[in-house]
C-alpha cells in the first residue's frame, strides 16, 4: 500500500486517534463525572482464573499497518487487560456486578442471568460511542486537509454517518437495559441458556444484531451472548429483550435446537463470526494445530466484513483441538 505524504500524515493521526482511550462512566442512574477504570466485561475472580495461564489468556487483535493489509492475530494477553473496558468508574462497576463477582454465580438466577447480558450492552455501547468519535474525528480531519471535500457524498463521510446510527441504535438497547436496571426488572430481559459439555476452554461476552427488525427502537433486534465455565461444564446464554424474543429465536433457534459436538459447532462459528470479545484458554490454544489456528483466523477476520462468508469446516471449533 503506497500512500502520499498527505494520506500519511492523516493515516498516522487516525491510528493515534483510534489507539486513544475513551473513558467515560456509563453508569445508568444519571451522569457519572468519576474517572472509568478498565472494568472488566467477562467475570474476572472465576472466569479467567478457571482460563488463564501464567496470568495470561489469548484473545484475537486487529493489527493495522501502512504496508499490509489489517489482520488479525490470536496472541497471550495479560489477564489484568483482558476483556476490559472504560465504560464505568470504579464505584459503579462495584456497585452494578457485585452479585456475580462476590457471589457464586446463578444462571438460572434473574438478576444475576440479567447482569452478565447487561455487561454485553455496556461493553458495545462504549465501544459503538467509541466508533462513532473516532470515525468522524477522521472525516473531519481529512475533510479540512483536503483529502475528501465535506460539502459533497464520500465513502469517509457515508461511514461516519453509519458509525453514529450504529452507536444510537446500541444506544437505545442500552436505555432500555437502563431502565430495567433501575426498576428492578429483571424479567424485561428474555434468557436461553445452552449447557455445553466441556470443561474451562473459552469466554465470550458481546451483543450483536440478529439482522431482524426490532419491536424495540427503530433497528434491529440486539442478542446478547455469554459463553463461560459454569459448574462442571460451560454454559452459552443468549438474552434479549422480552419484545425481542421472536427475533432472537428466528435468528439463532437453529443453534438451540442442535445438540451435542454439531451444536457447539455452530455455536463456535457465531462466536467467531460476532464476539470481538472472546478470551481463550492458552493450553487449548496450544493445542490447536497450525491448520486449525489459521482457519480459525481466516474465518474471524473474513466474517467480520462479510457476512456472506460462511464456510462448512470442521476446524472452527473453539472447543477442543481438532
Amino acid at each position: 500500500m503506497v500512500l502520499d505524504p498527505l494520506s500519511k500524515k492523516l493515516f498516522g493521526a487516525s491510528a493515534k486517534q483510534f489507539k486513544a482511550r475513551y473513558s467515560r462512566c456509563l453508569w445508568p442512574g444519571g451522569k457519572c463525572r468519576n474517572a472509568a477504570i478498565r472494568a472488566h466485561s467477562i467475570q474476572n475472580r472465576v472466569t479467567l482464573d478457571l482460563l488463564c495461564d501464567d496470568g495470561h489468556v489469548v484473545m484475537p487483535r486487529l493489527q493495522v499497518s501502512l504496508k499490509t493489509s489489517p489482520l488479525v492475530r490470536f496472541e497471550r494477553v495479560g489477564r489484568r487487560e483482558a476483556s476490559t473496558f472504560t465504560g464505568l468508574c470504579g464505584r459503579h462497576d462495584q456497585v452494578l456486578f457485585e452479585p456475580i463477582e462476590k457471589q457464586p454465580l446463578r444462571i438460572s438466577d434473574p438478576r444475576h442471568a440479567f447482569l452478565l447480558a447487561y455487561r454485553a450492552v455496556l461493553k458495545e455501547n462504549h465501544a459503538s460511542m467509541k466508533a462513532a468519535i473516532d470515525v468522524q474525528s477522521t472525516y473531519i480531519r481529512g475533510g479540512n486537509a483536503g483529502v475528501w471535500s465535506r460539502d459533497e457524498p464520500s465513502t469517509a463521510g457515508m461511514l461516519a454517518v453509519e458509525k453514529m446510527m450504529a452507536a444510537y441504535f446500541v444506544h437505545q438497547v442500552a436505555d432500555e437495559f437502563g431502565k430495567s436496571y433501575i426498576l428492578q426488572r429483571w424479567d424485561r430481559v428474555r434468557h436461553h441458556i445452552l449447557r455445553l459439555d466441556v470443561g474451562p476452554t473459552i469466554a465470550c461476552n458481546s451483543m450483536f444484531s440478529t439482522g431482524l427488525e426490532s419491536r424495540v427502537g427503530e433497528a434491529a433486534a440486539f442478542v446478547c451472548l455469554n459463553v463461560l465455565p459454569y459448574e462442571s461444564g460451560t454454559v452459552a446464554l443468549f438474552s434479549f429483550l422480552s419484545d425481542d424474543e421472536g427475533p432472537a429465536e428466528a435468528a439463532f433457534g437453529h443453534i438451540w435446537a442442535a445438540s451435542g459436538h454439531y451444536q457447539r459447532y455452530l455455536l463456535s462459528k457465531l462466536i467467531l463470526a460476532k464476539c470481538e470479545n472472546l478470551v481463550i484458554a492458552p493450553r487449548l490454544f496450544e493445542a490447536f494445530s497450525t491448520d486449525q489456528v489459521e482457519a480459525i483466523r481466516t474465518y474471524y477476520q473474513l466474517s467480520t466484513f462479510d457476512d456472506s462468508y460462511d464456510p462448512d469446516d470442521r476446524r472452527l471449533y473453539l472447543f477442543a483441538a481438532d
